[in-house]
């Protein structure tokens, strides 16, 4: 197992009942909040941790993999093929960001 899996699969596998049809969406929509409130740079280097994010959902072996699968087509298609590189801390951050829970500040 690569470096990269050790370290995100832990999270996805304490997360096995957010990976539901509905993940690819909430990534979608925090992705694209948050790349249009950051800089460029940023941006790019956001999108290339989602990009490769694909790689690793795709081959995760737990949990239902149409949704694994749909989740990597997803992000491959909206990111992977535009930014190369992939960091592992980036995208613990990422994911921890979708799997926590949200609170309404009123």
């Amino acid at each position: 197992m690569s470096l990269k899996a050790q370290v995100v699969y832990p999270l996805l596998q304490e997360n096995l009942h957010l990976l539901d049809d509905n993940f690819a969406r909430i990534l979608r929509d925090w992705a694209t909040a948050k790349l249009a409130e950051v800089e460029a740079e940023q941006a790019q280097a956001i999108a290339a941790v989602i990009g490769n994010f694909s790689n690793l959902i795709k081959q995760f072996p737990l949990g239902s993999q149409a949704n694994n699968l749909e989740i990597a087509i997803w992000t491959n298609t909206k990111f992977g093929e535009r930014y190369p590189r992939y960091n592992p801390v980036a995208a613990i951050s990422i994911a921890s960001s979708c799997f926590s829970p949200k609170t309404d500040k009123k």
